[in-house]
């Protein structure tokens, strides 16, 4: 922020505060009411994650392939949340293939879990490109977090 636009501002924030203490000082200095007691506040505990359910076995030859997700291994699941015609998944090339251990819902939405925790699932979205839903596959890797760092302060002039 310049300092053109700074000192103004700091100088309507500084009338607000004298305006707000004189209101408290003309209403007779009463006594805010009271409010409950501070209830200590915890870190929130991370949700658990929902329940791992079975997930049915792969195949290799499906009888209606139109409604199968074909996985690297040339291995096929049924395809999650009403989708039909799903395409096949695109398994990142940097990781190896895991098989499905189960499967999980989670906000509504179904996902497989594979063994090294990555998930994945297929869902019906809207693309503008095309005018229309389309058959998707999204794949979601558990990675630990990342520290944030603060940016760097801008350079005084």
């Amino acid at each position: 922020m310049t300092s053109r636009v700074a000192v103004p501002i700091f100088a309507v924030l500084v009338a607000l505060a004298a305006l707000g203490y004189c209101y408290l000082q003309v209403d007779g200095g009463a006594a805010p009411p009271s409010d409950p007691p501070a209830q200590e506040v915890s870190a929130a505990e991370p949700s658990p994650a929902p329940p791992l359910l079975s997930a049915p076995a792969p195949v290799r030859t499906p009888q209606r392939p139109q409604e199968m997700i074909r996985y690297p291994d040339g291995t096929y699941m049924p395809a999650l949340n009403g989708v039909r015609n799903p395409p096949p998944l695109q398994w990142p090339s940097d990781l190896p293939f895991t098989p499905i251990v189960g499967k999980r819902v989670s906000a509504g939405v179904e996902w497989y879990v594979h063994a090294d925790g990555t998930q994945t699932t297929t869902q019906m979205v809207f693309r503008s490109d095309l005018g229309r839903e389309d058959a998707t596959i999204q794949i979601a890797r558990p990675r630990p977090a990342l520290p944030v760092e603060p940016p760097d302060p801008p350079a005084r002039n």
